[in-house]
């Protein structure tokens, strides 16, 4: 065995030690995101996404009938569907118990799923994070941002299948590092599952493997036998074969075709450079706004793999720049540049080793810095999730129509829908570009007044728009009282109360037990530091090479 085979066996985390961690990590996350989980049932992509799961369980089958003879089937690949039917295999279990209570739980069994995936991306997270080198308290931290202070947060509380792009492209992306930095068959193997979980979530991702392989080709090509690489590769593909049967077969149920990917005719006509700032840098969907600690991702460290930016320009690259084309970049309707929400876990490695590396060297200010930073990035994903977004987006259309007149849709190259075009540019340019409408201050402005208990009257007179035009735009008021707060125990009330109760105690106990599991490790590692040996770094990583071509 070579001797980088050798020290990565050593770097990794060590099973004795880590079940604790991981637990912890799990139980916290996934009971803290279920404890702030949303009211909001499953709604707009989300409902059709959650529409086939409950289908199958209710009426044994996948398509859903709109008309006598017609059935819909929505465009996305339908393991994103099938991943909710353990949700509502739940609620009716529980809807046979208490039927009058059905509308609760399909909204609580709903949730459940999302924060799962989200939980288990922290876990994934921080699993990396320790073969890297990381110190446990470091790590931790870096785990809590990304669960609660990136957009992970907001789309861990709803149906929307972005939640689960995020997971399968980190759990792809970061096993395809460990295969080059460990080749054997059941990294491959591991790959090779990722890669197609990866692709059940949007087909688009088949550029993220073409990428991929070519990085792990690229740089195991010096240092395997080809014989050796084919056989990764072979492995690989073994183990991502089978995802593609019910890409297939779903295709030829609602298409009859095996390879249509579902949706129609989409418009790829945006400049890549007015693309990529507004992914990254616009008011309304910036990827740094939505993410403010992801401004240290770009923070040189000796610990990252060797070529990590080759590989996330190799894996993410081409998807972000073939969405940076699409005219409807933004996605809506949605919190953040949702298309891209796959990127923030990648861009979070480098943020862990930047907190680190100042932990360790106890530079107060910069911690301080980074705090603040942080918890910006908390506060900005609180009110995402205080209020369901659908509610400003369409009052800030109600309020740019009467301020600044209906457009003309005539030539929006996206087919109109009632009296308003989903994604055209006509109807959305206001909460994306105007700072009158930012989602992220109009949400504060309406949680603001709803926990206050303020009227319309006493709302509008400090309304964002209110900076630019005198008008009060009253167009808006029907939206005002709708959102509320959107956490799940505001809704129940009356004879629900004591089943609130529960619920709130059952879902603290598993945050406590995570939390105390999570600690309980920590503090038995010393000065918080990592009780795994750290890696060779990049500069020795030639000397950690196999000794000869078949890497024994």
């Amino acid at each position: 065995m070579g001797v980088a085979t050798n020290l990565l066996v050593q770097a990794s985390p060590k099973r004795n030690q880590t079940p604790r961690l991981y637990a912890g990590i799990f139980l916290s996350t996934f009971f803290l995101l279920l404890l702030l989980g949303s009211n909001t049932p499953p709604y707009n992509d989300g409902k059709q996404i959650f529409d086939h799961a409950e289908n199958l369980v209710y009426k044994g089958k996948i398509g859903i009938d709109i008309a006598p003879g017609v059935e819909f089937y929505g465009p996305r690949p339908i393991l994103v569907s099938l991943i909710h039917v353990p949700d509502v295999l739940l609620r009716r279990a529980i809807s046979k118990l208490f039927p009058a209570a059905d509308p609760l739980t399909r909204v609580m069994t709903s949730h459940i799923v999302p924060a799962f995936l989200t939980a288990t991306t922290c876990v994934l997270y921080v699993r990396f994070l320790l073969v890297l080198g990381v110190g446990e308290g470091a790590a931790s931290l870096s785990a809590l941002i990304l669960a609660f202070g990136t957009m992970l947060f907001v789309f861990g509380r709803v149906v929307w299948s972005d939640i689960a792009q995020a997971t399968t492209f980190w759990g792809f992306f970061s096993e395809m590092l460990l295969l080059v930095r460990r080749p054997e068959r059941n990294g491959a193997l591991r790959v090779g599952v990722w890669a197609g979980l990866l692709v059940n979530t949007k087909y688009l991702f088949v550029l993220s493997l073409i990428g991929g392989f070519t990085f792990v080709a690229a740089q195991l090509w010096t240092q395997l036998a080809w014989r050796k690489l084919a056989r990764l590769a072979g492995w690989a593909a073994c183990a991502a074969l089978p995802f593609a049967i019910p890409v297939c077969w779903f295709n030829y149920v609602r298409n009859g075709t095996l390879f249509h990917d579902g949706y129609g005719v989409e418009p790829f006509q945006e400049s890549v450079l007015w693309g990529l700032y507004s992914l990254f840098f616009s008011f309304g969907k910036g990827l740094f706004i939505y993410n403010p600690t992801l401004i240290f991702a770009f923070k040189p460290s000796s610990k990252l793999p060797r070529h990590w930016w080759w590989a996330v320009l190799a894996t993410a690259g081409p998807v972000v720049l073939l969405y940076s084309k699409y005219s409807n970049w933004g996605g809506d309707w949605s919190w953040g540049p949702r298309y891209i929400i796959f990127l923030v876990p990648v861009l979070m490695v480098p943020v862990a080793l930047f907190l680190d590396e100042i932990m360790c060297s106890r530079r107060k200010l910069t911690l301080a810095i980074f705090g603040a930073v942080a918890a910006t990035g908390l506060f900005v994903q609180l009110m995402g999730g205080g209020v369901y977004w659908d509610h400003f987006i369409r009052l800030s259309q109600a309020a740019t129509r009467q301020w600044l007149g209906t457009p003309d849709r005539s030539g929006g190259y996206t087919p109109l829908r009632g009296d308003h075009c989903d994604p055209c540019f006509e109807d959305l340019h206001g909460h994306t570009y105007f700072p009158a409408f930012q989602p992220i201050e109009g949400h504060y402005w309406l949680l603001k007044h709803s926990v206050k208990g303020d009227n319309w009257e006493r709302a509008v007179e400090d309304a964002p728009w209110r900076r630019y035009t005198s008008l009060r735009l009253d167009t808006t008021k029907r939206w005002y009282p709708w959102p509320g707060v959107d956490w799940w125990y505001l809704s129940f009330k009356g004879k629900f109360a004591i089943a609130g109760k529960i619920l709130f105690a059952f879902f603290l106990v598993g945050v406590t037990c995570g939390a105390w599991l999570w600690a309980r490790f920590i503090a038995r590692s010393p000065f918080g530091r990592s009780m795994v040996p750290q890696t060779p770094s990049p500069q020795n990583d030639a000397a950690a090479q196999p000794d000869d071509k078949d890497g024994k």
